[in-house]
């Protein structure tokens, strides 16, 4: 991926086909990667998953020192990221 890449809208979501919620302070880009690095599939089970239609979730928390660096986030599948600690 280079910097022209243009990217669709409804990767830029967090995860709910209904509602536009942006994570706060992650980039498209992060996004891209994660899910690249990942090949499209859930941290947890292993399932293919869609950005539009999957969590990042951050390994550990920003409340508890984690940060919004690509090593501390994850994609998961929505059935994984209700199994997982907040």
């Amino acid at each position: 991926m280079n910097g022209n890449d243009s990217f669709p809208e409804e990767n830029h979501v967090y995860f709910k086909k209904n509602s536009v919620k942006k994570i706060k302070g992650i980039t498209r880009e992060q996004k891209y990667f994660i899910t690249e690095k990942q090949r499209g599939r859930c941290a947890g089970c292993g399932m293919k998953v869609e950005l539009s239609d999957g969590h990042i979730h951050h390994i550990r928390p920003l409340n508890k020192g984690g940060t919004n660096t690509t090593k501390n986030l994850i994609l998961v599948c929505s059935n994984c990221h209700t199994k997982l600690p907040e």
